[in-house]
């Protein structure tokens, strides 16, 4: 009884608001799509991509003896590599691929050369403020050996006289990852005050300089 009254309740048909869809899919593709692309992408990667390893290289034997921590690593994706053959390789794909499962676009639908543009600025906008994060807290994670002891500190200077010394590898890496694409762009793509710019670089010659200073105690 109550279940007749209630589907008699209802019309036969039901008319969409075609605007308000209209509208509904536009927020969507102009909010989400980007999100959700991103957000598949970086859990595959981080999945299926080992991790980059910036301090701690099985190839540098003298890393724990001139750094107080033995390893520092960092998601593969982030990475100049990670940049080019994971992030670029498949943005696209998995644009095509969250625009899709949003349950207001029908299948039939198709991301414009429009669309896409504004898509893939929004979801560079979340890639680089990842980036410039994992960076910034790797190079807080690396800490140079303090010691007390002249036995110590001489065979740290000795490591350090070799061409391809551990301060020399690391800052190699640093540079093969941060420098390949302007900062001021980086910043102005992820709306950084001028005050706030050069996250990286800032943090880069922080290390340098500390480097410099352990070097002529």
């Amino acid at each position: 009884m109550i279940k007749a009254i209630i589907i008699s309740s209802f019309p036969d048909t039901i008319k969409l608001n075609k605007s308000l869809l209209f509208e509904a899919r536009n927020i969507l593709r102009s909010s989400s799509t980007y999100v959700l692309a991103y957000q598949m992408l970086k859990d595959k990667a981080l999945i299926d991509s080992e991790e980059y390893i910036l301090l701690g290289d099985s190839g540098d034997l003298n890393a724990s003896l001139v750094f107080d921590n033995k390893v520092v690593k960092l998601p593969a994706l982030y990475t100049k590599k990670g940049y080019y053959n994971i992030y670029l390789k498949n943005q696209v794909e998995y644009l095509k691929q969250a625009a899709k499962s949003m349950w207001v676009l029908s299948e039939e639908d198709s991301l414009d050369k429009l669309s896409l543009v504004s898509l893939k600025s929004n979801m560079d906008i979340l890639y680089w403020n990842d980036y410039l994060e994992v960076w910034n807290k790797a190079l807080d994670d690396i800490n140079i050996q303090r010691t007390t002891s002249i036995s110590t500190l001489i065979k740290i200077l000795n490591s350090l006289t070799v061409e391809n010394n551990s301060i020399i590898l690391v800052l190699k890496k640093i540079t093969q990852n941060t420098n390949f694409i302007s900062v001021e762009d980086i910043s102005s793509k992820v709306g950084l005050s001028s005050n706030n710019r050069n996250i990286v670089t800032s943090s880069y010659r922080g290390l340098i300089k500390s480097l410099a200073e352990y070097k002529k105690s």
